[in-house]
C-alpha cells in the first residue's frame, strides 16, 4: 500500500516539477522526478544555515515548494501516521512498557516512575497515532494536546489505561507476524 501511494504522490507532484524544470532549464536528458525532494532539501538547508534562497531555491516555483511540502507531508502520512493501518498499532509495545513501568512503581515493586523511550520524531508518530491523536504536527511543535479520551491534559491514571485498552499487552512479533 505503502509503495502505491508513493508511486501515485510521486506521479502527481514531483513529474510536474522535474518536467516543468527540464523545459524551463533545458535539462537532458530529463530530470528525474526522485530528484526534486533531494533539491527541496537542499533549498531547505540553504535557506536554513545560511539564509538564502538564491541557490537550490531559485530553481523551485512558490507551487513547486507547495508541491513539495506535500509530497513529504504524504510520504510520512502512509510510513508512519494513519495511511497504513499497522501503524496504529506500533506504538503498543511502547505503551504496554509504560503502563507496566508506571504500575510496578504505584505497588511499590520500583523506584522507577515510568519508563519513557523516545526522542525523534518517528517514534512520536507512532506513540501518537496508536492513541489515535489526528493533530500530530502541533504536537512536534510542541503545542499542548489534549489526549482523545482525557477531560484535561492532565488525564487520570485509570482514564489513560482505558483509553489505551487493547493497545496495551500486544505481542510485536504476532502483530509482525515475526517467526
Amino acid at each position: 500500500m505503502v509503495k502505491k501511494n508513493h508511486s501515485i504522490t510521486t506521479k502527481t507532484t514531483l513529474k510536474p516539477i522535474a518536467d516543468r524544470m527540464t523545459k524551463d532549464y533545458g535539462i537532458y536528458p530529463l530530470l528525474n522526478p526522485h530528484l526534486v525532494p533531494s533539491i527541496f532539501n537542499a533549498c531547505q538547508y540553504w535557506v536554513l544555515h545560511f539564509n538564502r534562497t538564491n541557490t537550490w531555491c531559485s530553481l523551485l516555483s512558490e507551487h513547486d515548494i507547495i508541491k513539495s511540502i506535500y509530497y513529504f507531508d504524504m510520504i510520512i502520512y502512509y510510513k508512519s501516521l494513519y495511511g497504513n493501518p499497522l501503524n496504529e498499532q506500533l506504538g503498543c509495545v511502547y505503551y504496554t512498557q509504560l503502563v507496566n513501568s508506571v504500575d510496578n512503581y504505584l505497588n511499590g515493586s520500583s523506584i522507577m516512575v515510568a519508563d519513557l523511550k523516545n526522542g525523534h520524531a518517528h517514534t512520536m508518530f507512532a506513540i501518537l497515532t496508536t492513541l489515535d491523536c489526528a493533530k500530530v504536527r502541533r504536537v512536534l511543535n510542541f503545542e499542548q494536546l489534549l489526549i482523545p479520551g482525557c477531560e484535561s491534559e492532565y488525564c487520570e491514571w485509570s482514564t489513560f489505561k482505558k483509553i489505551l485498552g487493547n493497545k496495551i499487552g500486544c505481542d510485536f512479533n504476532k502483530l509482525c507476524k515475526n517467526p
